[in-house]
């Protein structure tokens, strides 16, 4: 594990598709310094900017579709961070009821 925990940093370029609807989904992200595209059946499109999650967020909301929901491009070269969703599960598996019930509902009141 990094100084982050279990997440990475990475960087993407411009119009780097980072999910495609449809895929196993595998990851949970971040974004901390660009914007994305993001678009889906439910949602239509729209651009997220820092501070935005996207990925795997079913996860957060204990619920577990298995794939991306959505497909992600970057609009502009991006900075994100990422969690794996395996470790992800495990962490919030050890945190307590009320953490996770707090987690569950901030994330089910997302746009």
């Amino acid at each position: 594990m990094s100084d982050l925990g279990i997440f990475e940093k990475r960087q993407i370029k411009q119009r780097q598709v980072i999910t495609r609807r449809g895929d196993p989904g595998k990851r949970v992200y971040l974004l901390l310094e660009g914007s994305v595209q993001s678009s889906s059946v439910a949602n239509g499109s729209e651009v997220l900017e820092a501070g935005s999650l996207f990925g795997r967020l079913d996860l957060l909301a204990g619920e577990d579709s298995g794939a991306y929901t959505a497909t992600t491009t970057a609009l502009t070269e991006a900075t994100l961070m990422y969690a794996d969703a395996s470790q992800l599960t495990e962490e919030l598996a050890k945190a307590s009821p009320t953490i996770q019930t707090l987690l569950r509902t901030t994330v089910k009141a997302l746009p």
